[in-house]
């Protein structure tokens, strides 16, 4: 009886791998793909190749819970995607999904928050409190939110999850003129953008999420490469893109201007160690997912004190920000 045991020993080993393996491969993982996302590649916006930052919350109602909870996902790339632990389909079950995403700042990342709702979701749409401070992001911060849900019935439906996300802030940059005369050059420096919200709060379960911001706090435009030269009558500079919290309080610009002249093609430093400082207070409602281009025009009117003085105005370009592409990508469980 013991050679007949210890013979049959073997065979019902190999009997309980057959049947793991089995039961392991009968699992599906859930999966995210084709992350969409505006399609803009400047270096500033988010994009596929830039996330710092991107975690992400999803329930299951067969779990009564989140599977996902502030779960890491890691977008290195358009097709390099990541996440860890893994977990699985279950027929039967209804998920819901939100992912937040933004550019690096620090190594922390810690100018926004997600507070996902203690009850799961049981309905279509998105959900949660998201935070946002731009003193710690200094203007520099894109951010994105991404909702989707499926139903899984009794056969489970393994079609990645679709994340589209929207920008969550208004994107703005200045532009400059020269409008001075031949032979004269101009400077921009300095330019900052005050009296603009700090911090806000989006409950992203509304239908149309607008932001509740609070304090107020100032963030300094960059005029970096050929942008912080002087430059030449009829030419123009950009300043780089900045994130603004959206709100309708409008804010203050300042900036310096330098004159220069141009004497046997050489650059003569008009106004001296002193630039012409300007404050410009410009109303515009800044919209969610919406860009702005801010341009004036500087002449002789506008800084010239031998003369009466113009206001220096600003116009604006508004466009959307929120037209996305298909830009595939494989997440690797």
């Amino acid at each position: 009886m013991k050679k007949l045991f210890l013979a049959a020993l073997p065979a019902f080993i190999l009997t309980g791998c057959s049947t793991d393996e089995v039961i392991d491969t009968q699992k599906t993982a859930i999966e995210f793909n084709n992350v969409f996302i505006d399609k803009s590649g400047r270096a500033a916006n988010l994009t596929t190749d830039n996330f710092g930052n991107c975690k992400i919350w999803g329930s299951s109602s067969v779990a009564g819970a989140y599977i996902f909870n502030a779960t890491a996902l890691n977008i290195t790339n358009a097709s390099t995607v990541t996440y860890s632990p893994k977990q699985y389909w279950t027929a039967n079950s209804t998920y819901y999904f939100m992912a937040i995403g933004s550019t690096t700042i620090s190594a922390t990342n810690a100018a926004w928050g997600f507070t996902a709702p203690a009850t799961i979701p049981t309905a279509e749409g998105t959900f949660g409190t998201l935070t946002f401070d731009n003193t710690s992001a200094a203007g520099a911060v894109d951010l994105g939110y991404a909702s989707a849900s499926r139903v899984q019935s009794a056969t489970i439906d393994d079609a990645a999850v679709t994340l589209n996300f929207k920008h969550a802030l208004s994107r703005t940059r200045f532009q400059f003129t020269n409008a001075m005369g031949v032979n004269y050059k101009i400077k921009v420096s300095g330019v900052t953008v005050s009296k603009t919200p700090a911090k806000g709060t989006l409950d992203l379960s509304q239908v149309e999420p607008e932001w509740v911001n609070t304090d107020e706090t100032t963030v300094t435009y960059i005029l970096s490469g050929d942008q912080a030269n002087s430059f030449d009558n009829g030419a123009s500079v950009n300043t780089d893109r900045m994130f603004l919290l959206p709100g309708d309080t409008g804010f203050t610009v300042d900036f310096n201007i330098d004159l220069y002249t141009i004497v046997n093609g050489e650059e003569i430093h008009v106004n001296g160690s002193t630039p012409f400082h300007h404050s410009v207070s410009v109303s515009q409602t800044l919209a969610i997912g919406t860009a702005y281009l801010f341009k004036t025009t500087i002449g002789s009117e506008n800084i010239d004190p031998d003369q009466t003085l113009k206001p220096i105005e600003f116009s604006v370009d508004v466009k959307p920000w929120d037209t996305p592409v298909d830009v595939p990508v494989e997440v690797k469980p």
